[in-house]
This record gives structure tokens, C-alpha cells and sequence, in this order.
């Protein structure tokens, strides 16, 4: 019975090693890719034209010879691709995922800028196509060199992304991610916020007390604006714990 036992498991092995050589040298029949995220930096022939250039086409090439790893190695070094998944099936043919980056916000410095994601990731800015997220901009205090991908370079500068990242869920999770379409940093990094209508600047000040801030602008537009009309006031200033202050 051991012995009889002995030959099915020596027999399944070699049918193992035999099925997988027969595999690795099947050809690569094609290649489908798929991009999922809410911004269309990178499209499907994009993705595809991303491969051919740093990788041999894959389509008739033995599955052994294909190195799946080293593909998404490269379709991760795309500066706004956040993850991708490359794998062959059983139909002999590549298939690709690609996840793309989704910025919460746009730096801008001067005639250049950058993303940061969720994570707190920076990427560049994309070729062909701007994501429709609040500008920051003015004296930011995060400096990196053009094409730049990664985390802010020193703690303090990854502090102050940080809470810019908590000032963007407040304004993700209420309608002021819609309104406000640009924040300026002062000299003193107090924020200045911009909506997308009316004449109004909000004096945000620093990222501290943000919820109880935007408790005070959307009192300022539901009780103040209506009764003074839209261009009354030229400033909101929300940055006082007791009052709103506006000025003409």
C-alpha cells in the first residue's frame, strides 16, 4: 500500500512538472488592460504605449519567458499610477489592472506644481489632462525638485501635509470641496480661501479648530450673505473663536 502510494504521488509530481513545461512554452496570445480611478490621468493605450516602450510586447512571447513582476515594477514607476496587477491566465494571455493615483489637492508654485493623494503621496502634475481639485498656493512651505513622487522630503514639511490632508476630509465629507476652488498660504501660513462664487475671501488663518471654522462660513453664507447680499463684504474672517467678522 506505501509503495502503491509512492507511485501515485511520483506520478502526480512528474504530471505537475510536465503540465508546467508544457505551459511555460505556450505563447502569449494578448494582452487586455483595464484602468480603474475617478481621474483620467492614464488610459488604457496610454498604459499599453507605457509597456511597449520600457518592455519587449509580450504577445508571442512563451509564457516562461514573460517576467510579470518587472511589468507592474514598471507600470508602478508611472508617477500617477498607484498600483497595478499583472497576471496570466489560463487563456495564454496577459492581463493587466491599473489603479490610478487620486489627488485631494493641487500645489501650485509658481509656473510649475504638484498632486498629493490621500496617502500623502506627491506626484507631478499630468500632460493632457488637470484634475478638478482645490489650488493651493503662496508661500507653501514644501519644496521639491520637478517630477517628484514620494512623501514630503522632511518631517515638518509631511506635518504641514498632514494637516492639509485633515483640513481636505473636512471639506471631502461637506459641500466645500465643491466651493472652494483655491486656498492661498500667507507668509504667516495662515490660509486664505477663495470660493468658486461671490467676491467674498475667507480668513481661514491655521488649520486648527477646522471644523468649528467651517461651522462659522457655511452660518456667514445661510444667515449673514442673504440678508446683505452676495459682494457686500470683501473679507469673512472666521479665524475669532467668539464672532465672524466681515469687512467691506
Amino acid at each position: 500500500m506505501a509503495l502503491l502510494c509512492a507511485v501515485i504521488a511520483a506520478l502526480m509530481v512528474a504530471g505537475a512538472v510536465i503540465a508546467g513545461r508544457y505551459y511555460n512554452e505556450q505563447g502569449c496570445n494578448g494582452m487586455t488592460v483595464e484602468v480603474s480611478g475617478e481621474y483620467a490621468f492614464v488610459d488604457t493605450n496610454e498604459a499599453v504605449d507605457f509597456i511597449l516602450s520600457r518592455y519587449a510586447d509580450p504577445v508571442g512571447m512563451k509564457a516562461g519567458e514573460i517576467d510579470l513582476w518587472q511589468m507592474e515594477q514598471l507600470l508602478d514607476s508611472h508617477s500617477a499610477v498607484f498600483k497595478s496587477q499583472v497576471w496570466l491566465e489560463s487563456d495564454n494571455c496577459v492581463h493587466i489592472d491599473v489603479m490610478q493615483r487620486c489627488p485631494v489637492m493641487r500645489i501650485q508654485t509658481g509656473n510649475s506644481g504638484f498632486y498629493i493623494d490621500s496617502t500623502g503621496c506627491i506626484f507631478p502634475l499630468q500632460k493632457g489632462y488637470s484634475a478638478q481639485v482645490p489650488v493651493i498656493d503662496g508661500n507653501v512651505p514644501v519644496k521639491i525638485a520637478g517630477g517628484y513622487k514620494g512623501l514630503a522630503p522632511t518631517p515638518e514639511e509631511q506635518e504641514w501635509v498632514e494637516r492639509m490632508l485633515e483640513l481636505m476630509t473636512v471639506m471631502r465629507n461637506g459641500v466645500w470641496a465643491t466651493n472652494i476652488s483655491q486656498i492661498r498660504v500667507g507668509r504667516d501660513g495662515g490660509l486664505v480661501m477663495v470660493p468658486r462664487t461671490g467676491n467674498e475671501k475667507i480668513l481661514f488663518g491655521s488649520t486648527d479648530d477646522i471644523e468649528r471654522k467651517f461651522a462659522k462660513i457655511e452660518k456667514y453664507y445661510t444667515h449673514i450673505l442673504p440678508l446683505k447680499g452676495e459682494g457686500y463684504y470683501r473679507s469673512v474672517d472666521v479665524t475669532n473663536k467668539g464672532k465672524i467678522i466681515c469687512r467691506k
